[in-house]
């Protein structure tokens, strides 16, 4: 006899694999699950015994595709070495400077755009900021980050001068109301206490929300090579206090000198993490992660991960973002050591907690964006979205904005037989920061955590039970 399985549609970011067992069957027939093509595999796992007839939510990796988006207005000037930063609250992307050509010293902008929904793929509108207050020099290359709770961007260093060198800068800016929806956005020149970081451009920059924190790692100073030191500065908003700058002693190696790379941050953690970039006479596709990243609750000490997967290629001048809610870094693009490409990659455990990190090649739907690099990248958090704009290639500046759509590559959550009346979930063991959740209404919002009181032990119910549906839980 065999009961039929109605599996709802898909939810979110989950994606449905179903599969229905023989009630009652000692060799336990089944039928196959429709996995996705692009599912993660995995060779360690756990297990744990259910019911024969069942339906399987998974959080395998969904189809993913490149959409070109088409915003009215403007549209901005073509670009590259330009910054953007996101508003996750009402999905403004707000872009700052760079520069509009590729021979001599081509000249550059300081130039303020929105892009109204970067959560959409229809409907977007250009607008380009009036601001109040003079305003930082015309540049690219420069560093930026952004306080969500009060509206702000701030903008650390770059060049003024692209195509010449000894014309970095050191300054530091802060634009208010930045996304330009309450209030006229306005310039304000920071002046910190302290030794600052030597002038410089191509740095990385992240944010801690909680202690108003603003952490610069590495970068090319006055054309001499890449840098390795890591300065703090505190205030960095321009709220609280005075700002001042702090430059950290890390222990653990490091990654060394680096300029072209990509930082992100873990802010729930403090944590940093950081990949590729050219160091002193290579480019490289490492990744580190620097715990206490702020200077706060003991020293800054920085680890290598070493993941899973083949790795992409050695790489700078790539975009990248971190999404915490699914700890999982997205690389884009880039100059690699095979010339500049388009390829997708995501990192799973990014931030080195909870499992053991992988890389896994994103392989979406075309149609493709140009190879580029020196891009500008926001990522919607949690919902497995990042948007580019423009960049560079040997074939010149783009000027077009890119969404791509894709899902968690989290643990494949598999089904096999194990024996009469009985079915066998597994997914990889690797994926300790996940639970085994159940339910009977996969509609419902009522998920239970499946549990016998003890971890990694078989979990064996009857065969009497109406059709359930599983999934695995991020925690």
């Amino acid at each position: 006899m065999k009961n039929s399985v109605s599996c709802p549609s898909p939810q979110r970011y989950e994606y449905l694999s179903c599969v229905q067992v023989d009630k009652v069957s000692a060799l336990g027939r089944r039928r196959a699950p429709n996995r996705d093509s692009v599912a993660m595999k995995h060779t360690l796992h756990y297990f744990i015994i259910l019911p024969a007839m069942l339906c399987c939510l998974d959080s395998a990796v969904a189809q993913t595709n490149w959409t070109q988006l088409s915003p009215s207005g403007g549209p901005p000037q073509a670009r590259y070495g330009h910054t953007a930063v996101l508003n996750a609250a009402n999905g403004r992307m707000i872009v700052f400077g760079g520069v509009f050509g590729t021979v001599g010293a081509p000249p550059l902008g300081n130039d303020v755009w929105i892009l109204q929904d970067a959560r959409t793929n229809g409907g977007n509108t250009w607008q380009q900021l009036t601001i109040s207050g003079a305003a930082p020099s015309k540049r690219g290359f420069h560093s930026a980050a952004y306080d969500q709770a009060n509206n702000r961007m701030m903008i650390f260093g770059g060049d003024p001068s692209v195509g010449y060198c000894f014309a970095d800068v050191n300054d530091m800016w802060v634009l208010t109301n930045a996304d330009g929806s309450v209030g006229t956005a306005g310039w304000t020149q920071l002046s910190p206490t302290g030794a600052a970081p030597s002038i410089r451009s191509f740095a990385s920059a992240i944010y801690d929300p909680t202690g108003n924190r603003m952490i610069i790692y590495g970068g090319n100073e006055q054309c001499d090579g890449p840098d390795s030191d890591l300065w703090v500065l505190t205030n960095a908003n321009g709220l609280g206090g005075t700002p001042g700058w702090i430059q950290l002693s890390a222990s653990g190696g490091g990654p060394g000198p680096r300029t072209g790379h990509e930082a992100m941050y873990d802010a729930a953690h403090n944590r940093m993490i950081l990949f590729g970039g050219q160091a002193a006479s290579s480019l490289t596709n490492d990744t580190w992660v620097l715990s206490n990243a702020n200077g706060l609750g003991g020293t800054a000490t920085w680890t290598e991960l070493a993941p899973a997967g083949p790795l992409p290629l050695p790489r700078s001048s790539f975009v990248a973002a971190y999404d915490a809610a699914m700890n999982t870094m997205v690389v884009v693009g880039g100059s690699s050591s095979a010339g500049y490409t388009n390829d997708v990659w995501v990192l799973s455990n990014a931030n080195g907690r909870g499992g053991a990190p992988a890389w896994t090649q994103v392989m979406p739907g075309g149609p493709f964006p140009a190879v580029r690099g020196n891009s500008s990248l926001v990522e919607i958090p949690g919902a497995g979205r990042l948007v580019i704009f423009d960049g560079v290639n040997s074939s010149g500046i783009e000027n077009d904005v890119w969404a791509l759509q894709y899902a968690n590559p989290g643990p494949t959550l598999n089904i096999a037989s194990a024996g009469h009346n009985q079915s066998v979930l597994f997914w990889s063991a690797s994926a300790t920061n996940y639970v085994l959740q159940s339910t009977t209404n996969a509609s419902s919002s009522n998920w239970v955590t499946v549990s016998n009181g003890a971890p990694i032990i078989g979990f064996i119910v009857t065969n009497t039970s109406p059709a359930t549906f599983f999934r695995l839980q991020q925690q």
